[in-house]
């Protein structure tokens, strides 16, 4: 029987096994998001606040909210919500957690083995109790390093993985310790931690079902008499934790997706037998040789026995079996590690047929325990040998061979996962067929702005799987992105029609019809979004911005506060909400959440410049002219910056520099109606009268109904003594803008040097009613009526 006392092991092994944990895996950092962390991450609101993690723990979150269907593991959805804390949407982050949640495994390992193979025995010799040590080190080493474990630490969805792992190696510790605990209440407590600990990891990933399966098999392997029987009794409470499971899941959690009608399945009990052995065969082989190694690995149905899986299996069984029954009078751990794989990979070995991934790497996380465990038997069963040190020399060869062939795997597959492209394109060349991996690298295509190659792909996908609905909402991106908003909403439409209930897509078609000005049809598809995900943050903004620019403030300004109160931190809802807040009236609640975006966000263009905006209203030019310099760092090429920017400098006296952003402006936008009018205005305040008059012709030119370039050219026109020409501009610009004070102030003046007094006494008169305090118009209407006498 295995001696279960308390540890007294050195340090070093533990330093040693935290640093290479840690160190093999760093060149993960750099890389960006991949697959469906953007979904669980990036594009989850409910890990933006704590205030969510009672939630993460209802059936409703996993049935309606989650990006996860029908599963239930709220302890990772509780550990991004932490991440999300310190992180925010830096992958690297989330990567650091996964990589020490593994490193506390690692050593849990190392625990473990030590437990097994008795080094923590607080009696014997020491060079026995250093050989017992070497060998939890060499297994913890072997968990450590092993390639097979880059999915499961690299994709951050798989954490679940992670931390089903830890729990479980937490609850079987608990419980070998219990067993020999000095004090029956001692004993007592560490059984309890160990039925707590199963839950967490149970509602981590459901593979820690296998849990009490391991326990039961280190009773049978290292127990004998009563106190075998003791332990197996004290089994039971996870056989009834796992009804309780299951009985949960199967009445309070929906199932997943439904099945596309075109997905292949075993046709008969024959195929579901020879799946099942195909599964088991292409497991322990990555294990043993993981290579090549594949985000999706190509499994074909079997149809015979021949399959090189099936028959690598047989022999793995009829191996398994020589292996158990000599270890029963030597060597227990063989059939202990023998055991552990063969149990752990019972819920993945599609008894129940995994559809969406009948193999995944990040599966082998938990069994590949038990093939570390054979492997270190294997080199110390060699190292005792026969020969003395030439087979300790060999054993030494092989072991440090393994370690450092499996590193270099290592290392190398997660250079892979750092390069979104590559990788995708690598997995592509082994499954050419898989019509998710082709819509994957459209993702990563088009993060990089290429376009054209994206849609390949994406079409590509389509042909493997028309019902590929992700597909068509990500061609709809694409489309609506590169300036095609007719293939954009035809992507968005197909995909509702194959799932109506697909609030996404309602999302972006409702944003490319507002584009195109079709406001109640994305107003009607923002509340269908709605109404089928009452918590998006974003589907609440694209309303309220749809509602600010039909004229419905009130209901616009509601939409914007219920986005924040979604998301705290959504700084573009911040932004448009202010705007929104301006556009009423309401500068100095607009000033606080522009102020509140640039918290969030202090690189954001859009928030300074709009702040530069209320400033300039409050005439606090130097402080405009200090946002509107900000937003122009952030982007040299924001045009209205620039002609903001321009403004506050001629407001200020600075107009050589106001002259220079209104051509930056103009260069930057041709097209740009308001640049030219407003350096037209520069140029006449400069006495450059001819030029500013080009100016205001071009940006007639460019918007013929642009009241105020009509306003400055018919004032500019009066100047240069062609008054009815100014009059008939300016007759034009009062139709457009009938309340602009300073419009019939000019116009007043261009009749009465007409000679038509008259009305231009009446002109005056209405200008000082729209603004009792414009000293230009009390002038002319005192001039005009000194003209009168």
């Amino acid at each position: 029987m295995v001696n279960a006392s308390i540890p007294r092991y050195r340090a070093l092994p533990l330093l040693a096994l935290a640093i290479v944990s840690l160190a093999l895996f760093s060149n993960t950092l750099s890389g960006k998001f991949l697959w469906d962390d953007r979904i669980l991450i990036a594009d989850n609101l409910y890990i933006r606040n704590f205030n969510n993690i009672p939630r993460f723990l209802t059936p409703r979150y996993w049935n309606e909210s989650s990006p996860s269907s029908g599963v239930y593991r709220p302890v990772r959805e509780i550990s991004l919500a932490l991440d999300y804390y310190f992180w925010k949407e830096n992958p690297a982050g989330y990567r650091v957690t996964n990589i020490l949640i593994h490193a506390v495994s690692v050593l849990l390992v190392f625990s473990l083995a030590g437990l097994l193979t008795g080094a923590e025995g607080a009696g014997g010799a020491q060079s026995g109790t250093n050989d017992r040590t070497a060998f939890a080190f060499l297994t913890a080493l072997f968990f450590a390093v092993h390639p097979i474990h880059t999915e499961s630490i690299n994709l951050v969805k798989n954490r679940s993985d992670l931390l089903a792992m830890l729990f479980f190696l937490i609850s079987l510790l608990l419980f070998i310790r219990h067993l020999s605990a000095a004090g029956r209440i001692r004993s007592w407590l560490m059984l309890a931690g160990a039925w707590l600990c199963f839950i967490p990891a149970v509602v981590s990933k459901e593979m820690a079902l296998s849990l009490p399966g391991v326990a039961a098999l280190y009773a049978a392997c290292f127990l004998d008499g009563s106190k075998r029987k003791k332990a197996l009794i004290r089994v039971i409470p996870y056989g009834v934790m796992i009804l309780g499971f299951l009985w949960f899941m199967h009445t309070f959690i929906r199932p997943g997706d439904p099945l596309p009608p075109n997905v292949p399945l075993p046709a008969n009990t024959v195929q579901r037998v020879l799946t099942v052995m195909k599964t088991l065969g292409f497991y322990p082989r990555m294990l043993l040789v993981p290579f090549p190694m594949s985000l999706e690995h190509p499994f074909p149905i079997p149809v015979s026995p021949l399959d090189p899986d099936i028959v690598i299996f047989l022999c793995l069984l009829v191996l398994s079996g020589v292996l158990a029954v000599r270890s029963l009078a030597g060597n227990r751990i063989v059939l202990f590690a023998i055991g552990w794989i063969g149990l752990t990979l019972v819920p993945s070995a599609n008894i129940v047929y995994l559809v969406s991934r009948p193999v995944a790497e990040q599966r082998l996380y938990i069994p590949s325990l038990g093939f570390c465990l054979l492997l270190v038997c294997g080199v110390r069963r060699l190292a005792a040998a026969p020969s003395g040190r030439l087979n300790r020399n060999r054993a030494a060869a092989i072991g440090g061979l393994a370690l450092i062939v499996y590193a270099a795997l290592t290392v190398q597959r997660n250079r892979d996962w750092g390069q979104p492209i590559l990788f995708y394109s690598k997995v592509l060349a082994g499954s050419p067929s898989n019509a998710r991996m082709h819509n994957n690298l459209g993702v990563a295509l088009s993060e990089s702005g290429r376009y054209e190659e994206a849609v390949d792909h994406y079409q590509a996908a389509l042909r493997l799987d028309p019902y590929n609905i992700r597909a068509y909402n990500n061609l709809g991106l694409v489309m609506a992105d590169s300036g095609r908003p007719v293939e954009a909403i035809d992507y968005f439409q197909r995909a509702i029609a194959l799932n109506p209930t697909y609030a996404e897509v309602h999302i972006n078609l409702g944003a490319v019809l507002a584009i195109e000005g079709r406001l109640e049809e994305a107003i009607r598809h923002y509340r269908i979004a709605l109404d089928l995900l009452p918590d998006s943050a974003w589907a609440h903004h694209n309303l309220a911005v749809a509602f600010s620019r039909t004229g419905k403030t009130e209901e616009a300004l509601d939409q914007f506060f219920a986005a924040i109160a979604l998301d705290p931190d959504f700084t573009e809802a911040y932004v448009n909400l202010g705007a929104a807040l301006a556009k009423a009236g309401r500068s100095g609640e607009a000033i606080a959440y522009y102020e509140s975006a640039l918290r969030l966000d202090p690189g954001n263009v859009m928030a300074n410049s709009n702040l530069g905006v209320e400033m300039a209203r409050r005439g606090q030019w130097e402080d405009a002219i200090r946002f509107f310099m900000r937003a122009i760092a952030l982007d040299p090429d924001y045009v209205d910056a620039h002609v903001n920017l321009g403004l506050a400098l001629g407001a200020t006296g600075r107009s050589d520099e106001a002259i220079r952003h209104y051509e930056t402006a103009m260069r930057l936008e041709p097209g740009s109606a308001d640049a030219h009018n407003r350096l037209g205005a520069e140029l006449l305040k400069a006495g450059r009268r001819e030029e500013s008059i080009r100016h205001f012709f071009d940006a007639l030119r460019l918007q013929p109904d642009h009241a105020q370039a009509l306003n400055n050219l018919g004032l500019a026109l009066s100047l240069t003594g062609r008054v009815d020409e100014a009059a008939g501009y300016l007759q034009t610009a009062l139709r457009l803008m009938p309340d602009s004070a300073d419009i019939c102030c000019n116009l007043g003046k261009a009749r009465l040097l007409q000679g038509r007094r008259k009305e231009a006494e009446d002109l005056l008169s209405r200008a000082l009613q729209l603004d009792p305090d414009s000293e230009k118009a009390q002038r002319a209407y005192r001039e005009c009526l000194e003209a009168g006498k």
